[in-house]
């Protein structure tokens, strides 16, 4: 189904880079007593337009992701590839969320003491 072709996780790696893996197939293990043996996955989606590690991910309603870094770069991608890249923060962004209403708005919190409010249809 279309639900479970969306079941994708995203995770930073210390190379600045965020992996997205598709996890569709296991979610039928959750009502399974089997557990599959341990395997490394390929990422079905990798975003490369950091420099640096981050923390901060934030999935929105209709499949974007929102990664944001140590040094204040904030990318919001596609799993077809990245879509936007945004600065405005000097520091480390720790926290992301996607607006509940507005499926093109999200905010990033910043060390740099700062919550900025973006919308992914302008740039600025």
């Amino acid at each position: 189904s279309d639900s479970l072709d969306r079941c994708l996780v995203a995770t930073w790696s210390d190379t600045g880079r965020v992996l997205v893996h598709s996890v569709a197939d296991l979610v039928p293990l959750f009502e399974s007593s089997d557990l599959p043996k341990r395997e490394k996955r390929q990422p079905t989606h990798t975003v490369t337009a950091h420099g640096t590690e981050g923390f901060a991910l934030a999935w929105s309603r209709d499949g974007r992701l929102v990664s944001g870094d140590c040094e204040g770069r904030i990318v919001v991608s596609e799993v077809t590839g990245e879509t936007l890249r945004l600065t405005g923060h000097s520091g480390s962004i720790e926290d992301l969320h996607w607006s509940p209403v507005e499926p093109n708005v999200f905010a990033p919190a910043s060390v740099d003491q700062t919550v900025r409010v973006w919308d992914t249809r302008t740039s600025t």
